[in-house]
């Protein structure tokens, strides 16, 4: 058994509402299994969740989207998805000197552009003894369907999360330091002000 992320791209959006209840109705079978489902909408980068399932055997929780696929939607649809969606890879490295970070999260960006803009997809994570069942489910509706190593996507999911959470820190470091300074120089600019008004009285 190999355990994938497949991203499933839908040209109609109500073809993937369909899929995903296909999916959750032949959530078991004898060549697949999936954990986690949901069917996400992207818009100027950031991803919604219309709908979805999970077992809750990996996030303990089977009333929403959790575990991987959660971790997904929230890395894909945050900032940092946001940027390396964008092909901002370079701007994030010179922005925060995380180049070298940047370079373990070339699979993040491609399920970056695997989720389009403006677009509707199904993200899950699936255990399959062979592909053609899966494959088969979505054939009907002439989607694409697209497959990454989900133990691949863990870690970067990890590493990307780590990234992000270091981009939050240096922002406000960055923010509290322009802040400060303009402070100090607002202040300066009083004094001399208050000592204006002094040297005419």
């Amino acid at each position: 058994m190999a355990e994938n992320i497949i991203v499933v791209h839908f040209p109609v959006e109500s073809e993937a509402y369909q899929a995903l209840a296909d999916l959750k109705l032949n959530a078991i079978t004898n060549s697949y299994t999936t954990m986690q489902a949901g069917v996400v909408y992207k818009n100027n980068g950031a991803l919604t969740v219309k709908d979805g399932f999970d077992t809750g055997a990996d996030s303990g929780d089977d009333t929403a989207i959790g575990g991987l696929v959660g971790a997904i939607i929230g890395i894909v649809g945050g900032p940092l998805g946001v940027l390396l969606g964008g092909s901002c890879g370079a701007l994030i490295g010179s922005t925060f000197d995380t180049a070298d970070k940047l370079d373990n999260v070339s699979l993040m960006e491609k399920v970056c552009e695997t989720l389009t803009d403006g677009s509707t997809s199904l993200v899950a994570l699936v255990s399959e003894s062979e592909t053609s069942s899966v494959d088969a489910l979505f054939a009907k509706y002439s989607a694409e369907v697209t497959r990454f190593d989900a133990a691949e996507v863990a870690v970067e999911m990890e590493e990307a999360a780590e990234l992000q959470r270091q981009m939050e820190k240096d922002a406000r470091k960055q923010l509290h330091a322009e802040k400060k300074d303009d402070r100090k120089q607002r202040v300066e600019a009083k004094r001399a002000e208050i000592k204006e008004k002094f040297h005419k009285a």
